[in-house]
């Protein structure tokens, strides 16, 4: 069996029942099956996308999360994380941070997503037979190529859950700046604001619960 080419199968909790092929998960069928997404951030804040190669098979062309790929059979969330990670940006050290798990379907797909975020400021070592281009970018420029519909659609879904909600915790030494529902600025040095957040986000959907604290930037 060519590992490359067969996915696992996992239920909602990420319990792997069974095994596919690559080309099944993606048929319409939509087994749910394992991926991993890294949000890279310099130290000023801003977010690394990763411009899809023109010639993949899903979204050509499109801005993405910095990192994103399957876990392969026999393989585990980390392991996959940073084979992916060494793949398409080279980047082999860096310290991973867990923020969220949720499922993701398209009309293709339906993935259990397993999100990282991490802090390097670069530079990277892209894979030129997958990326187009890759690049650091502020949440208003983020924002802008969301209305431009210029990103997955995965991503603007997975930027809006977790990065436009404010977060709770320890304080970042130079942190971006978050949105609450209503386009309310989430200012982190207003300790009122900080106080009145829960110690964790839940989102409406039952599978993703998100670690908040993990959002600092020390």
């Amino acid at each position: 069996m060519n590992k490359k080419e067969f996915l696992p199968l996992v239920d909602e909790t990420g319990q792997v029942t069974g095994c596919a092929s690559r080309s099944s998960c993606h048929d319409g069928s939509k087994p749910l099956h394992p991926v991993v997404h890294l949000h890279v951030f310099d130290e000023a804040g801003r977010l690394f996308l990763q411009k899809r190669s023109s010639f993949s098979e899903l979204e050509p062309g499109k801005w993405d999360a910095s990192v994103g790929g399957h876990v392969l059979w026999e393989e585990d969330v980390e392991t996959a994380l940073r084979r992916e990670t060494l793949e398409e940006i080279g980047l082999e050290t860096f310290d991973p941070h867990f923020l969220a798990r949720y499922i993701f379907e398209s009309d293709r797909e339906k993935e259990l997503v397993h999100v990282y975020r991490t802090v390097h400021n670069g530079p990277f070592r892209l894979d030129p037979q997958e990326l187009e281009d890759g690049r650091f970018f502020s949440f208003e420029a983020i924002e802008e190529l969301i209305a431009r519909e210029l990103v997955t659609p995965g991503f603007a879904e997975e930027f809006r859950k977790i990065f436009l909600l404010p977060p709770v915790h320890s304080l970042p030494l130079t942190p971006p700046r978050f949105r609450q529902t209503g386009e309310v600025l989430y200012d982190p040095f207003d300790e009122a604001q900080v106080n009145a957040t829960a110690n964790r986000i839940s989102f409406s959907e039952p599978s993703i619960t998100a670690d908040a604290s993990l959002f600092s930037f020390e």
